[in-house]
């Protein structure tokens, strides 16, 4: 006798998912709905065990009216809005498998009602698959059947998905690489002009330094003040710097600083008599 596959215990998660385990363990074990009722209790855990065993006899005398208990007591209201609004939401996404989308739609709403009715749960599982669909999609699609059931659109969107792949890409990737060859040049021509611009802003910055620094240097520039030279008795300059010769001669208008006659500098005083306060030498020898 084969082995049977056993399904993973369940100490809580997501019990849809757990139900869907335990449902392909029974498939491929061979088990009845009999059987998956007595089995059942065996393989919960935590949580769903104590719902399982305080849920009435009567109540979960069948396996998908106890499957239909637990999904209840484990599924409460702000979960089912959570993934009510998920449902609502879902897209098909780009290049995503339609029946990978179908599936996923399908369990959202188990999750996010599980006391829905068969017709109920169809009716929305084919308005959200049609909501969800590319307009480009959902065009076709009503042009081509204005009513279609959930397996009508599946079929063809993955029929109209085929077309798609077989005819498209080639276009497709040349538009792509010709797109992102625009975006990476208006890029580079973007860097370009910042920095160009910013090339500018540092010129004028450097210009206005300069003119700055040309404006203070010419501030502190003072004319130099008038002077007289003590030999030629003209002003701008100092005796050390005076270039007239005849004045070098004539020493009449030079004032001696030691005895204070003219007509000699003090280097050559030979008085050494110091001025009085009024001006006058004292003590001069006449020479």
């Amino acid at each position: 006798m084969a082995s049977s596959i056993l399904p993973s215990k369940f100490d809580g998660g997501d019990i849809v998912a757990w139900l869907r385990e335990f449902d392909a363990c029974a498939l491929a074990n061979g088990w009845k709905d009999e059987d998956k009722i007595k089995k059942l209790p065996a393989f919960l855990r935590g949580r769903a065990a104590t719902h399982s065993y305080a849920t009435p006899v009567a109540e979960r005398a069948t396996y998908d009216a106890a499957t239909k208990k637990l999904k209840q007591a484990l599924c409460p209201p702000v979960e089912r809005e959570n993934y009510n609004a998920k449902f609502e939401t879902r897209m098909l996404r780009t290049g995503e498998d339609p029946s990978v989308y179908k599936w996923e739609l399908e369990q959202l709403l188990e999750k996010a009602d599980p006391d829905l009715a068969v017709e109920a749960k169809s009716a929305l599982l084919s308005r959200q698959f049609m909501r969800g669909l590319p307009s480009s999609i959902r065009g076709k699609l009503l042009a081509h059947n204005p009513t279609p059931t959930l397996s009508e659109m599946l079929s063809f969107v993955q029929r109209y998905g085929a077309i798609e792949d077989r005819d498209v890409p080639a276009h497709t990737s040349a538009s792509a690489s010709t797109h992102k060859q625009t975006a990476d040049m208006d890029q580079l021509v973007g860097l370009m002009t910042e920095l160009v611009t910013r090339q500018k802003a540092l010129e004028d910055q450097v210009a206005t330094s300069q003119q700055l620094y040309a404006a203070a240097i010419k501030q502190n520039e003072r004319p130099r003040p008038k002077v007289t030279c003590f030999r030629c008795g003209k002003q701008g300059h100092i005796a050390r710097e005076c270039r007239s010769s005849s004045q070098r001669q004539d020493r009449s208008n030079v004032q001696c600083y030691e005895c204070g006659r003219y007509g000699h500098f003090a280097r050559e005083c030979g008085n050494y008599a110091p001025l009085n306060f009024e001006g006058s030498s004292r003590g001069t020898t006449g020479r």
